[in-house]
């Protein structure tokens, strides 16, 4: 069983037999859903998908930023989210959540929430970042589900990386829609105390099932960065030396004032904070202007500054 009965209020549930209400507001992370005869409004953890309209300019603002897009982009992607959500709820689904308020602009309460298709893995936040239509966002979520935010941050470096969705147009890699392995119960309790087991995934086409392929896949992605690193930053093994009539090729640099945030993540000790630290002080004139980005010491500018570019 993924979650424990629910013991209050602050505690894990896990709705079942879920429905996804037609709405004006409904969106690729946030949704109106039924449940027990009860609606409620879901807004998925850790993932922030493009705005389909122009109700929150603020965050227009943002996303045009964040996932260096025009205005335009960030409509016709919350277009396609919005979508994909859509065809993944059209059955019924399974909602884990501790009903954290996630604010909103709807009298109806909105709530934090892991939301499973079909009741299996993987969670539409995942499936979501790995088609390349939201980003790593959000809140703190201490489960029993294995999800955290790191996860999601993988997922977006790949697909930032091999250029999906809303970060250069590419199809992601294809996943398949799984069917339900149990019938949901008939006649479930009422939601607050439903602790229904959430099955596996029967196997797919390919040998694996979903939740199988993101994590062989991430496990690969991982052993392809760190190679990557060890080759960039000297971690590994020193290879021999090359005849000195032959020029060993430059390190690629990191042009300080145009990189993506994943882009400067590529620098050695710079994290998801450091690069948005780095993006919030530019435009940067010199290597000493580094020193205004917060936590960012002279022993990491050192490092940073054979590989970077202004």
């Amino acid at each position: 069983m993924l979650l424990q009965p629910a013991r209050a209020a602050q505690d894990w549930v896990q709705l079942t037999d879920c429905r996804l209400v037609p709405h004006d507001g409904n969106d690729g992370d946030s949704f109106h859903f039924e449940s027990g005869g009860r609606e409620y409004i879901a807004r998925l953890y850790f993932v922030d998908c493009p705005e389909k309209d122009d109700q929150v300019p603020d965050r227009i603002a943002q996303q045009m930023e964040a996932f260096s897009v025009s205005e335009e982009k960030v409509y016709a992607y919350g277009r396609e989210a919005k979508k994909f959500t859509e065809r993944l709820l059209a059955r019924p689904f399974i909602v884990v959540t501790r009903f954290q308020d996630a604010m909103g602009r709807s009298k109806l309460p909105r709530y934090y929430s892991f939301v499973f298709p079909n009741g299996s893995r993987p969670d539409l936040g995942s499936l979501l970042t790995h088609a390349g239509l939201t980003r790593s966002f959000g809140q703190k979520a201490a489960n029993d589900l294995g999800l955290d935010r790191a996860y999601y941050d993988r997922l977006e470096n790949n697909a930032r990386r091999n250029r999906v969705g809303i970060f250069g147009g590419n199809r992601p890699a294809d996943y398949r829609e799984e069917k339900p392995s149990v019938k949901e119960p008939q006649n479930a309790p009422p939601p607050e105390v439903v602790a229904h087991e959430i099955p596996q995934p029967p196997e797919s086409d390919f040998g694996l099932s979903a939740v199988d392929f993101l994590k062989s896949w991430g496990e690969q992605f991982d052993k392809s960065q760190k190679a990557r690193r060890d080759a960039m930053f000297g971690e590994s093994p020193v290879p021999p030396q090359k005849p000195a009539n032959q020029s060993a090729p430059r390190a690629k640099l990191i042009n300080l004032n145009k990189a993506t945030r994943s882009e400067l993540e590529e620098l050695p000790g710079v994290g998801r904070a450091l690069a948005e630290g780095i993006i919030r002080c530019r435009p940067i004139s010199s290597i000493d202007d580094l020193r205004r980005v917060p936590r960012l010491g002279d022993s990491a500018i050192k490092k940073i500054a054979p590989l970077a570019e202004l």
